[in-house]
């Protein structure tokens, strides 16, 4: 990355994940570079099942389409339904069609959205959530992404 105060969000971004409980999630190659990463925040609670939320999730552009995305999905899927946890939740920028689309694709359902969140001019967020259940993984556990 050459653009330095985007470095410096992006540290900034993954030390206020971590500092709520995030914990973070990839796949790497036979090489050991990185294909793809996701960050989970499991929110449980002693009076209710409680949920989780998928802060981040991204695939190295050279390896998007290759079902890395959907793998990584369902194991934050996989270790929510380990934690007791009643349903997945995933925000994303309301104007991105095609994550959208792909979480559509993942069996998740648009549940509420916030216009302008980030400004008059920004399409806001869209919140989207999945009902778990061992059912709601569609495929076998594969491979379970190493913990960063």
């Amino acid at each position: 990355m050459e653009n330095p105060s985007h470095v410096h969000w992006l540290e900034r971004t993954i030390s206020r994940r971590i500092g709520r409980g995030g914990r973070f999630y990839g796949f790497f190659g036979p090489d050991r570079k990185p294909l793809g990463l996701y960050c989970l925040l499991i929110e449980d609670h002693p009076s209710h099942e409680g949920h989780a939320e998928v802060l981040d999730l991204g695939v190295v552009e050279d390896h998007r389409r290759k079902g890395y995305g959907k793998r990584l999905l369902q194991d934050a899927e996989s270790r929510a339904m380990d934690a007791g946890v009643c349903c997945l939740y995933v925000a994303t920028y309301a104007g991105d069609s095609a994550a959208i689309a792909f979480y559509l694709y993942c069996g998740l359902t648009p549940v509420a959205t916030l216009p302008g969140l980030n400004g008059p001019n920004h399409k806001g967020q869209i919140f989207m959530q999945k009902e778990l259940g061992r059912e709601s993984l569609d495929a076998a556990d594969e491979d379970a992404a190493v913990e960063c």
